[in-house]
């Protein structure tokens, strides 16, 4: 068995959405704008992909811990909740 603690540095766990998103996007991932364009199934695609970076918690192999302090927002908060273990600071 593995464990694993997830954290960041800095002041907060997770700040929310990159501001990149509302430009051109970050390498390999379309901006907002672009995701706009896209129709219905290639916007469910899109996401089913960015939902599957949260699919190797399920194994249970790996018992996951998240040290969460300050703001936990958007997937941050959604990688906090999917982990087997929250360790909250303070100012969580």
């Amino acid at each position: 068995m593995r464990v694993v603690v997830l954290r960041a540095e800095g002041a907060s766990f997770s700040a929310g959405l990159d501001r990149a998103m509302f430009g051109t996007g970050t390498e390999g991932e379309p901006g907002l704008a672009a995701l706009a364009g896209y129709d219905d199934d290639a916007l469910d695609a899109t996401i089913a992909d960015f939902q599957e970076a949260f699919t190797w918690w399920r194994d249970p192999r790996v018992v996951s811990i998240a040290a969460v302090q300050g703001h936990a927002v958007g997937a941050g908060f959604q990688l906090a909740l999917g982990c087997d273990l929250r360790v909250l600071a303070d100012d969580a």
